[in-house]
Protein backbone atom coordinates (compact mmCIF):
# COMPACT_ATOMS: atom_id res chain seq x y z
CA UNK A 1 0.00 0.00 0.00
CA UNK A 2 1.45 3.36 -1.07
CA UNK A 3 0.30 5.06 2.14
CA UNK A 4 2.52 2.78 4.22
CA UNK A 5 5.44 3.23 1.86
CA UNK A 6 5.12 7.01 2.13
CA UNK A 7 4.52 7.35 5.88
CA UNK A 8 5.72 4.03 7.35
CA UNK A 9 4.05 4.17 10.79
CA UNK A 10 4.24 5.90 14.16
CA UNK A 11 4.98 9.61 13.82
CA UNK A 12 4.78 9.59 10.01
CA UNK A 13 1.37 7.95 9.84
CA UNK A 14 0.12 10.00 12.79
CA UNK A 15 1.22 13.31 11.27
CA UNK A 16 -0.42 12.54 7.92
CA UNK A 17 -3.76 11.48 9.42
CA UNK A 18 -3.88 14.40 11.86
CA UNK A 19 -3.11 16.81 9.01
CA UNK A 20 -5.97 15.34 6.98
CA UNK A 21 -8.54 15.10 9.76
CA UNK A 22 -8.09 18.07 12.11
CA UNK A 23 -9.83 21.14 10.69
CA UNK A 24 -8.06 24.49 10.70
CA UNK A 25 -8.67 26.41 13.91
CA UNK A 26 -9.78 23.36 15.89
CA UNK A 27 -9.45 23.73 19.64
CA UNK A 28 -6.91 21.39 21.14
CA UNK A 29 -9.31 20.42 23.95
CA UNK A 30 -12.36 20.43 21.70
CA UNK A 31 -14.16 17.61 19.89
CA UNK A 32 -12.53 18.40 16.54
CA UNK A 33 -9.07 17.49 17.76
CA UNK A 34 -7.86 13.95 17.02
CA UNK A 35 -5.93 11.76 19.45
CA UNK A 36 -3.95 9.01 17.77
CA UNK A 37 -2.18 6.00 19.29
CA UNK A 38 0.12 4.61 16.61
CA UNK A 39 2.69 1.80 16.85
CA UNK A 40 6.05 2.33 15.19
CA UNK A 41 7.19 0.71 11.97
CA UNK A 42 9.17 -2.06 13.70
CA UNK A 43 6.69 -2.59 16.52
CA UNK A 44 5.81 -6.25 16.92
CA UNK A 45 9.17 -7.45 15.59
CA UNK A 46 12.22 -8.48 17.65
CA UNK A 47 14.02 -5.26 16.66
CA UNK A 48 12.91 -2.18 18.61
CA UNK A 49 9.55 -3.89 18.73
CA UNK A 50 7.54 -2.33 21.55
CA UNK A 51 7.15 1.42 20.92
CA UNK A 52 4.07 3.44 20.06
CA UNK A 53 3.35 7.17 19.69
CA UNK A 54 0.50 9.25 21.06
CA UNK A 55 -0.15 12.21 18.73
CA UNK A 56 -2.58 15.14 18.73
CA UNK A 57 -2.82 18.91 18.43
CA UNK A 58 -1.01 20.14 21.54
CA UNK A 59 -3.09 22.04 24.16
CA UNK A 60 0.18 23.66 25.27
CA UNK A 61 1.44 25.04 21.96
CA UNK A 62 -1.51 24.74 19.59
CA UNK A 63 0.80 22.86 17.22
CA UNK A 64 2.15 19.35 17.02
CA UNK A 65 2.02 17.29 20.22
CA UNK A 66 3.39 13.80 20.75
CA UNK A 67 4.61 11.31 23.32
CA UNK A 68 6.52 8.07 22.85
CA UNK A 69 5.92 5.01 25.02
CA UNK A 70 7.03 1.39 25.36
CA UNK A 71 5.29 -1.53 26.99
CA UNK A 72 2.92 -4.15 25.62
CA UNK A 73 0.33 -1.97 23.92
CA UNK A 74 2.09 -1.39 20.60
CA UNK A 75 2.84 -5.03 19.74
CA UNK A 76 -0.53 -6.28 20.95
CA UNK A 77 -2.43 -3.67 18.95
CA UNK A 78 -0.57 -4.94 15.88
CA UNK A 79 -1.30 -8.55 16.86
CA UNK A 80 -4.99 -7.69 17.04
CA UNK A 81 -4.84 -6.48 13.45
CA UNK A 82 -4.70 -2.69 13.95
CA UNK A 83 -2.02 -0.23 12.86
CA UNK A 84 -3.37 2.64 14.95
CA UNK A 85 -6.29 4.10 16.87
CA UNK A 86 -7.58 7.61 16.16
CA UNK A 87 -10.24 9.24 18.35
CA UNK A 88 -12.22 12.43 17.98
CA UNK A 89 -15.54 13.88 19.09
CA UNK A 90 -16.94 14.09 22.62
CA UNK A 91 -19.17 11.96 24.82
CA UNK A 92 -21.83 13.22 27.18
CA UNK A 93 -20.78 10.55 29.70
CA UNK A 94 -17.56 8.69 30.58
CA UNK A 95 -16.80 5.88 28.14
CA UNK A 96 -14.06 3.42 27.33
CA UNK A 97 -13.07 1.66 24.13
CA UNK A 98 -13.29 -2.13 24.12
CA UNK A 99 -11.18 -3.85 21.45
CA UNK A 100 -11.80 -7.54 20.87
CA UNK A 101 -9.66 -8.27 17.81
CA UNK A 102 -11.77 -7.01 14.88
CA UNK A 103 -14.71 -6.01 17.09
CA UNK A 104 -14.50 -2.50 18.54
CA UNK A 105 -17.19 -1.01 20.79
CA UNK A 106 -17.60 2.03 23.02
CA UNK A 107 -18.78 1.08 26.52
CA UNK A 108 -20.19 3.00 29.48
CA UNK A 109 -17.61 3.86 32.17
CA UNK A 110 -19.88 5.91 34.45
CA UNK A 111 -19.50 3.64 37.46
CA UNK A 112 -15.72 4.23 37.53
CA UNK A 113 -15.85 8.00 37.07
CA UNK A 114 -14.70 10.15 39.97
CA UNK A 115 -12.48 7.45 41.46
CA UNK A 116 -8.83 8.20 42.06
CA UNK A 117 -6.14 5.96 40.63
CA UNK A 118 -5.42 4.30 43.97
CA UNK A 119 -9.09 3.53 44.55
CA UNK A 120 -9.37 1.87 41.14
CA UNK A 121 -6.19 -0.16 41.69
CA UNK A 122 -7.41 -1.32 45.08
CA UNK A 123 -10.59 -2.63 43.47
CA UNK A 124 -8.69 -4.32 40.67
CA UNK A 125 -6.02 -6.04 42.82
CA UNK A 126 -3.47 -5.65 40.04
CA UNK A 127 -2.05 -3.09 37.62
CA UNK A 128 -4.71 -1.48 35.46
CA UNK A 129 -5.41 -3.20 32.16
CA UNK A 130 -5.92 -1.22 28.99
CA UNK A 131 -7.49 -2.31 25.77
CA UNK A 132 -5.80 0.32 23.75
CA UNK A 133 -2.91 1.58 25.77
CA UNK A 134 -0.46 -0.98 27.01
CA UNK A 135 0.41 -1.64 30.60
CA UNK A 136 0.53 1.47 32.73
CA UNK A 137 -1.46 2.98 35.54
CA UNK A 138 -4.07 5.23 33.91
CA UNK A 139 -4.95 8.72 35.15
CA UNK A 140 -8.54 8.20 36.23
CA UNK A 141 -10.64 10.46 38.42
CA UNK A 142 -9.83 14.19 38.51
CA UNK A 143 -7.00 13.93 35.98
CA UNK A 144 -9.31 12.02 33.68
CA UNK A 145 -11.45 15.12 33.23
CA UNK A 146 -8.78 16.42 30.86
CA UNK A 147 -8.48 13.37 28.66
CA UNK A 148 -11.62 11.41 27.60
CA UNK A 149 -11.68 8.01 29.30
CA UNK A 150 -11.10 6.00 26.17
CA UNK A 151 -9.19 2.89 27.08
CA UNK A 152 -10.74 0.62 29.69
CA UNK A 153 -11.57 -3.11 29.41
CA UNK A 154 -12.79 -5.92 31.67
CA UNK A 155 -10.20 -8.26 33.15
CA UNK A 156 -8.22 -9.44 35.85
CA UNK A 157 -3.93 -10.22 33.73
CA UNK A 158 -2.28 -10.96 32.83
CA UNK A 159 -2.22 -11.19 31.41
CA UNK A 160 0.13 -9.24 30.24
CA UNK A 161 -1.17 -11.27 27.63
CA UNK A 162 -1.31 -9.63 24.44
CA UNK A 163 -3.83 -7.06 23.28
CA UNK A 164 -2.72 -4.15 25.42
CA UNK A 165 -3.88 -5.26 28.80
CA UNK A 166 -7.41 -4.38 29.44
CA UNK A 167 -8.74 -1.92 32.04
CA UNK A 168 -11.99 -1.55 33.78
CA UNK A 169 -14.76 -3.99 34.18
CA UNK A 170 -12.37 -6.03 36.24
CA UNK A 171 -13.18 -3.50 38.91
CA UNK A 172 -15.74 -5.46 40.88
CA UNK A 173 -15.57 -6.01 44.60
CA UNK A 174 -13.97 -9.13 45.94
CA UNK A 175 -15.21 -8.49 49.45
CA UNK A 176 -18.83 -8.61 48.33
CA UNK A 177 -18.17 -11.94 46.65
CA UNK A 178 -17.62 -10.89 43.06
CA UNK A 179 -14.53 -11.23 40.94
CA UNK A 180 -13.08 -9.65 37.80
CA UNK A 181 -14.52 -11.04 34.61
CA UNK A 182 -11.94 -12.24 32.12
CA UNK A 183 -11.97 -12.91 28.42
CA UNK A 184 -10.85 -16.31 27.25
CA UNK A 185 -7.81 -16.22 24.97
CA UNK A 186 -7.43 -18.66 22.12
CA UNK A 187 -6.02 -21.94 23.37
CA UNK A 188 -6.42 -21.21 27.06
CA UNK A 189 -8.16 -23.40 29.61
CA UNK A 190 -10.45 -21.62 32.04
CA UNK A 191 -11.51 -22.32 35.60
CA UNK A 192 -14.81 -23.83 34.42
CA UNK A 193 -12.84 -26.60 32.66
CA UNK A 194 -11.47 -28.02 35.92
CA UNK A 195 -13.46 -26.66 38.88
CA UNK A 196 -15.71 -28.65 41.20
CA UNK A 197 -19.25 -27.40 40.61
CA UNK A 198 -21.84 -26.68 43.31
CA UNK A 199 -19.48 -27.44 46.20
CA UNK A 200 -20.48 -28.07 49.80
CA UNK A 201 -20.90 -24.76 51.65
CA UNK A 202 -20.72 -24.42 55.43
CA UNK A 203 -22.87 -22.04 57.47
CA UNK A 204 -20.74 -19.77 59.62
CA UNK A 205 -22.72 -20.69 62.76
CA UNK A 206 -22.21 -24.44 62.22
CA UNK A 207 -20.39 -26.08 65.17
CA UNK A 208 -16.81 -26.87 64.32
CA UNK A 209 -17.15 -30.56 65.17
CA UNK A 210 -19.94 -30.99 62.61
CA UNK A 211 -17.93 -29.16 59.96
CA UNK A 212 -14.90 -31.35 60.62
CA UNK A 213 -17.08 -34.45 60.15
CA UNK A 214 -18.41 -33.16 56.83
CA UNK A 215 -14.91 -32.48 55.51
CA UNK A 216 -13.51 -35.77 56.79
CA UNK A 217 -16.19 -38.15 55.58
CA UNK A 218 -16.82 -36.18 52.41
CA UNK A 219 -13.08 -36.29 51.63
CA UNK A 220 -13.09 -32.52 51.11
CA UNK A 221 -10.01 -30.44 51.92
CA UNK A 222 -11.85 -27.12 52.16
CA UNK A 223 -15.22 -25.46 51.62
CA UNK A 224 -16.66 -21.94 51.29
CA UNK A 225 -18.30 -20.44 54.37
CA UNK A 226 -21.57 -18.50 53.98
CA UNK A 227 -23.49 -16.17 56.25
CA UNK A 228 -27.23 -16.20 56.99
CA UNK A 229 -27.96 -14.44 53.67
CA UNK A 230 -25.95 -16.91 51.60
CA UNK A 231 -23.00 -14.58 50.99
CA UNK A 232 -19.51 -16.08 50.90
CA UNK A 233 -17.54 -14.72 53.85
CA UNK A 234 -14.57 -17.08 54.04
CA UNK A 235 -13.15 -20.56 53.52
CA UNK A 236 -12.70 -23.35 56.06
CA UNK A 237 -9.81 -25.69 55.23
CA UNK A 238 -7.99 -28.60 56.80
CA UNK A 239 -5.23 -26.14 57.66
CA UNK A 240 -7.66 -24.05 59.72
CA UNK A 241 -8.81 -27.16 61.62
CA UNK A 242 -5.21 -28.18 62.26
CA UNK A 243 -4.82 -25.08 64.47
CA UNK A 244 -7.82 -26.27 66.48
CA UNK A 245 -6.13 -29.60 67.12
CA UNK A 246 -2.65 -28.22 67.87
CA UNK A 247 -2.08 -26.22 71.08
CA UNK A 248 -0.87 -22.66 70.43
CA UNK A 249 2.70 -21.63 71.22
CA UNK A 250 4.18 -18.36 72.44
CA UNK A 251 5.15 -16.96 69.06
CA UNK A 252 4.28 -13.42 68.03
CA UNK A 253 2.93 -12.09 64.77
CA UNK A 254 -0.16 -12.21 62.61
CA UNK A 255 -0.04 -15.94 61.88
CA UNK A 256 0.49 -16.89 65.52
CA UNK A 257 -2.42 -14.65 66.56
CA UNK A 258 -4.67 -16.30 63.95
CA UNK A 259 -3.61 -19.76 65.17
CA UNK A 260 -4.55 -18.88 68.76
CA UNK A 261 -7.91 -17.56 67.55
CA UNK A 262 -8.64 -20.80 65.73
CA UNK A 263 -7.57 -22.87 68.73
CA UNK A 264 -10.27 -21.20 70.80
CA UNK A 265 -12.94 -21.29 68.07
CA UNK A 266 -16.24 -23.17 68.42
CA UNK A 267 -17.96 -22.42 65.11
CA UNK A 268 -17.03 -22.40 61.44
CA UNK A 269 -17.24 -18.62 61.32
CA UNK A 270 -14.72 -18.28 64.13
CA UNK A 271 -12.23 -20.74 62.61
CA UNK A 272 -12.40 -19.94 58.90
CA UNK A 273 -9.99 -17.81 56.88
CA UNK A 274 -11.47 -14.46 55.86
CA UNK A 275 -12.10 -13.07 53.34
CA UNK A 276 -12.48 -15.77 50.71
CA UNK A 277 -10.33 -15.29 47.64
CA UNK A 278 -12.58 -15.61 44.61
CA UNK A 279 -12.49 -15.96 40.86
CA UNK A 280 -14.95 -16.55 38.01
CA UNK A 281 -15.66 -19.55 35.81
CA UNK A 282 -14.29 -17.88 32.66
CA UNK A 283 -11.00 -16.80 34.27
CA UNK A 284 -8.01 -18.34 32.44
CA UNK A 285 -6.39 -21.10 34.47
CA UNK A 286 -3.06 -19.26 34.34
CA UNK A 287 -4.61 -16.29 36.15
CA UNK A 288 -6.17 -18.51 38.79
CA UNK A 289 -2.80 -20.22 39.34
CA UNK A 290 -1.11 -16.85 39.69
CA UNK A 291 -3.68 -15.71 42.23
CA UNK A 292 -3.13 -18.85 44.32
CA UNK A 293 0.64 -18.43 44.17
CA UNK A 294 0.57 -14.74 45.10
CA UNK A 295 -1.62 -15.33 48.13
CA UNK A 296 -0.24 -18.81 48.96
CA UNK A 297 -3.68 -20.41 49.15
CA UNK A 298 -4.85 -23.87 48.09
CA UNK A 299 -8.22 -22.94 46.61
CA UNK A 300 -10.36 -20.16 45.16
CA UNK A 301 -14.14 -19.89 45.42
CA UNK A 302 -15.73 -19.56 41.98
CA UNK A 303 -18.42 -16.88 41.84
CA UNK A 304 -21.21 -15.90 39.48
CA UNK A 305 -22.20 -12.47 40.71
CA UNK A 306 -22.88 -12.90 44.43
CA UNK A 307 -23.53 -16.67 44.17
CA UNK A 308 -20.83 -19.30 44.61
CA UNK A 309 -20.95 -21.86 41.80
CA UNK A 310 -17.77 -23.85 42.30
CA UNK A 311 -14.35 -24.21 43.87
CA UNK A 312 -10.97 -24.64 42.18
CA UNK A 313 -7.91 -26.07 43.93
CA UNK A 314 -4.20 -26.43 43.25
CA UNK A 315 -4.80 -30.05 42.27
CA UNK A 316 -7.33 -28.87 39.68
CA UNK A 317 -4.76 -26.46 38.22
CA UNK A 318 -2.38 -29.37 37.61
CA UNK A 319 -4.79 -30.74 35.02
CA UNK A 320 -3.48 -28.14 32.58
CA UNK A 321 -0.06 -29.83 32.70
CA UNK A 322 -1.55 -33.18 31.63
CA UNK A 323 -3.86 -31.77 28.98
CA UNK A 324 -4.65 -34.26 26.22
CA UNK A 325 -2.47 -33.90 23.09
CA UNK A 326 -5.53 -33.83 20.81
CA UNK A 327 -6.97 -30.97 22.86
CA UNK A 328 -3.67 -29.09 22.60
CA UNK A 329 -3.58 -29.79 18.85
CA UNK A 330 -7.04 -28.24 18.44
CA UNK A 331 -5.98 -25.21 20.48
CA UNK A 332 -2.82 -24.72 18.39
CA UNK A 333 -4.87 -24.93 15.20
CA UNK A 334 -7.25 -22.29 16.55
CA UNK A 335 -4.35 -19.97 17.32
CA UNK A 336 -2.75 -20.48 13.90
CA UNK A 337 -6.03 -19.85 12.11
CA UNK A 338 -6.62 -16.78 14.21
CA UNK A 339 -3.21 -15.45 13.12
CA UNK A 340 -4.14 -16.23 9.48
CA UNK A 341 -1.47 -18.89 9.00
CA UNK A 342 -3.46 -21.85 7.59
CA UNK A 343 -0.34 -23.19 5.84
CA UNK A 344 1.51 -23.74 9.12
CA UNK A 345 0.98 -27.26 10.44
CA UNK A 346 1.41 -28.55 13.98
CA UNK A 347 2.12 -31.92 15.57
CA UNK A 348 1.73 -32.51 19.31
CA UNK A 349 3.27 -35.39 21.27
CA UNK A 350 3.59 -35.44 25.05
CA UNK A 351 2.75 -31.76 25.24
CA UNK A 352 5.62 -30.85 22.86
CA UNK A 353 4.44 -28.88 19.81
CA UNK A 354 6.31 -29.14 16.51
CA UNK A 355 5.49 -26.48 13.92
CA UNK A 356 6.06 -27.00 10.18
CA UNK A 357 5.42 -24.82 7.17
CA UNK A 358 6.16 -21.47 5.56
CA UNK A 359 5.43 -17.89 6.56
CA UNK A 360 6.03 -14.71 4.66
CA UNK A 361 8.31 -12.88 7.14
CA UNK A 362 10.76 -14.02 9.81
CA UNK A 363 9.15 -11.68 12.33
CA UNK A 364 5.95 -13.73 12.08
CA UNK A 365 7.77 -16.76 13.50
CA UNK A 366 8.28 -14.98 16.82
CA UNK A 367 4.62 -13.99 16.98
CA UNK A 368 3.44 -17.53 16.23
CA UNK A 369 5.75 -19.20 18.75
CA UNK A 370 4.92 -16.74 21.54
CA UNK A 371 1.20 -17.34 21.07
CA UNK A 372 1.56 -21.13 20.94
CA UNK A 373 3.71 -21.19 24.08
CA UNK A 374 0.85 -19.46 25.92
CA UNK A 375 -1.49 -22.40 25.28
CA UNK A 376 -2.20 -24.36 28.44
CA UNK A 377 -0.58 -27.79 28.38
CA UNK A 378 2.29 -26.87 26.01
CA UNK A 379 5.48 -28.19 27.60
CA UNK A 380 7.91 -27.24 24.84
CA UNK A 381 7.94 -25.96 21.28
CA UNK A 382 10.08 -26.88 18.25
CA UNK A 383 9.93 -24.29 15.47
CA UNK A 384 13.05 -25.42 13.59
CA UNK A 385 10.93 -26.66 10.66
CA UNK A 386 9.36 -23.24 10.07
CA UNK A 387 10.72 -21.31 7.09
CA UNK A 388 10.13 -17.80 5.77
CA UNK A 389 10.30 -15.99 2.44
CA UNK A 390 12.37 -13.03 3.60
CA UNK A 391 14.17 -11.87 6.71
CA UNK A 392 12.69 -8.65 8.06
CA UNK A 393 14.52 -9.01 11.38
CA UNK A 394 18.24 -9.12 10.71
CA UNK A 395 19.64 -5.67 9.84
CA UNK A 396 21.31 -5.53 6.43
CA UNK A 397 25.11 -5.60 6.41
CA UNK A 398 26.58 -2.22 5.61
CA UNK A 399 30.35 -2.34 4.98
CA UNK A 400 32.40 0.36 6.64
CA UNK A 401 34.00 2.86 4.31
Amino acid sequence: DQFYKDYLGGYGMGARILFDRIPAGAEALGPDNVLGLVPGLMTGTPIFGNRFQAVCKSPSTGGWGDANCGGDFGPYLKFAGWDGIFMSGASDKPVFILIDDDKVTIEDASKYWGMGAIEVEDLSSCAMDLVGVGKYRPPLGPIGDAIDLTSMYPLAQRTIQWLAERLAEALTTRAAGSAPSTRRWRGSMVVADVMTRDPLALAEDLPLRGAASLLLYGRISGAPVIDSEGRVVGVLSERDLLDKAAPPDDRFGKEASAARRRYGSLTVGEACTRPALVTEADTPLREAAGEMARHDVDRLVVMDGAAHVGIVTRRDILRALVRDDDDIQDAVREVLDGLDHPAVLAHVAGGVVTLLGDVKRLSQVGIITSRVRMIDGVIDLDDSALSWEYDDVTPPFVPMA
